[in-house]
């Protein structure tokens, strides 16, 4: 009896040290590369052509009375999972005039061929005439600014 104990002892401390030399790593999650930036554009106005929406009236002047809004649109390839947009439009006194909060783009662990999105401000009467800009961020990182021109 005692042989058979001392052989399952010795199998226990056995396994126990072989098993301490063992490591698993844990399954590794594929990180893709950030969405790329395919064009970055200010316009008066978004047209829809083909269930798609589309900048029109491309420029970076606008003049009040004649633009109602202007846009700041933007278009996106090879989206995989969620990433964040904030636009920070600047007036000519380099002041926040206006800040988005987040907008999501893609979803999850789909993935998009193309994803377009934008923001826009008013023109009205009383917006200062000079030189403004808009930052454009995708997770908290500048991607591109945009100065225009209000007349």
């Amino acid at each position: 009896m005692r042989i058979k104990n001392f052989f399952t002892f010795t199998l226990v401390i056995l396994f126990f040290l072989f098993s301490a030399c063992f490591q698993f790593k844990p399954e590794k999650t594929p990180s893709f590369p950030s969405p790329v930036l395919e064009r970055a554009v200010l316009c008066g106005k978004i047209v829809m052509k083909d269930n798609w929406a589309n900048p029109a009236d491309e420029k970076v002047v606008f003049i009040k009375g004649e633009d109602p809004r202007i846009y700041s649109f933007l278009s996106f390839k090879n989206v995989r999972e969620e990433h964040f947009l904030v636009w920070k439009w600047y007036d000519p006194n380099n002041k926040v005039y206006r800040l988005t909060d987040e907008i999501k783009i893609g979803k999850g662990n789909q993935y998009f061929e193309k994803f377009i999105a934008w923001d826009n401000i008013f023109l009205f009467e009383e917006k200062d005439k000079g030189k403004w800009k808009v930052a454009i961020f995708l997770d908290e990182v500048l991607l591109d600014t945009i100065e225009f021109e209000v007349k």
